[in-house]
């Protein structure tokens, strides 16, 4: 992908397939979120659109610069133990964010 922001998104604006997928992930992100909306469980002002870049942000960054935070952070980033860890501090961070009351909710 940062190759291709580099070249301005030239080659993916040509795949219908990389819409199709992107567009079928946004709708069901807004339908996820219109439900929770529903019964008082999201924020009303939340953008589909911004869940889903902050989620592919989230797991992204971690998994792009996996190697050299490996070698900061003397772990492996990739270990079943660091991703799990990672999942749950993506999901807490989001589900913090949608929630009306983060604190009232089990996640699990």
């Amino acid at each position: 992908m940062h190759s291709e922001n580099q070249s301005k998104g030239v080659h993916y604006a040509k795949s219908q397939r990389l819409l199709e997928i992107n567009h079928a992930h946004l709708q069901l992100m807004e339908s996820l979120l219109d439900e929770g909306k529903k019964h008082n469980i999201f924020k009303p002002d939340i953008d589909p659109l911004q869940v889903n870049i902050n989620i592919a942000a989230l797991g992204g960054y971690y998994l792009i610069n996996q190697h050299t935070l490996g070698l900061v952070y003397h772990i492996s980033m990739i270990s079943p133990q660091a991703l799990e860890a990672r999942r749950k501090v993506i999901k807490e961070t989001i589900l913090s964010w949608l929630l009306v009351d983060p604190s009232s909710t089990a996640h699990e």
